[in-house]
């Protein structure tokens, strides 16, 4: 049975939940005056406007143009990947020096220092890391999407390579952190944690420019400002919004390593996430 909202006084729009709209339902609408109709099928968001008297399907919802970016494949696969991995990085941040107290006996206010120093250090060596191998990699793509295609790239093809290349780096760099970051969990001594957590650093640095990168180049032009409003809404609400508060009810039902265990995991989803990107496109599904 299908599920639906109320129709809206203000914007006349309706949001249907079902496998394809049918003719009287869709003559209720009209009657109430609805203008578009959004309808969830196969996995898909579909509008259907009103003209005249009656619903036609629409390439682009008229009341959310924002809606199209959820028909992007390569950008749905950037921030879908995003928000694990900001869900990481804040969880991390925030727990770290407890974490080093909490385990190696460290003074707090030490700890925080400690682990502030190698952020920037790492952060600063990843930022400046990254502009070099996003742009070698993208380099590599275009060679790979001309060769490809037996011809010179279109502005549309041209921003499909682009973005995948740049999500490809934001695999690596989870991928890598993933590990790194597991590893610096179990060392033994906060010395060697934080020998290892310079390296993770800079890994997990590589992503930041690339992900913008991505987010801008797999939406289309006239949404690029929407799909970065969205992406940032989306990565905090679904990511760091949650891990502190998350990772402190582990921490106390359990311990703070096992709590801790949660930012390799969530590293290696986001590297799955963004994996897999090089045959997704940036037109609409």
């Amino acid at each position: 049975m299908a599920k639906e909202s109320q129709p809206s006084q203000t914007t006349g729009q309706v949001v249907r939940v079902e496998a394809q709209p049918t003719r009287i339902s869709l003559e209720v609408y009209r009657g109430l005056g609805v203008r578009e109709v959004w309808v969830w099928k196969k996995g898909r968001l579909g509008a259907y406007l009103l003209r005249g008297e009656r619903y036609v399907r629409a390439a682009r919802s008229r009341l959310l143009p924002g809606l199209d970016l959820a028909r992007v494949p390569l950008y749905r696969k950037a921030v879908l990947g995003c928000c694990p991995f900001v869900f990481a990085i804040g969880g991390f941040g925030y727990w770290a020096p407890f974490y080093v107290h909490d385990r190696y006996g460290m003074d707090p206010g030490s700890a925080s220092v400690d682990f502030g120093l190698v952020t920037v250090a790492g952060g600063l060596v990843g930022t400046l890391l990254s502009a070099w191998v996003a742009d070698a990699a993208v380099r590599r793509e275009v060679r790979r999407a001309e060769a490809a295609h037996r011809a010179p790239l279109d502005d549309v093809q041209l921003d499909a390579a682009v973005a995948r290349a740049n999500l490809h780096v934001c695999a690596i760099s989870a991928g890598i952190g993933a590990p790194l970051s597991a590893a610096a969990l179990f060392a033994p001594t906060p010395t060697v944690f934080y020998a290892v957590l310079l390296p993770c650093e800079v890994a997990l640095f590589l992503q930041f420019g690339p992900t913008n990168v991505a987010f801008l180049r797999s939406a289309p032009p006239a949404l690029r400002a929407s799909a970065m409003a969205f992406a940032i809404f989306a990565m905090h609400l679904l990511g760091d919004l949650w891990s502190t508060p998350l990772m402190g009810l582990l921490a106390d039902r359990w311990s703070m390593q096992a709590a801790m265990c949660a930012v390799p995991l969530m590293f290696g989803v986001a590297a799955l996430a963004w994996r897999g990107s090089g045959s997704a496109s940036v037109g609409l599904t």
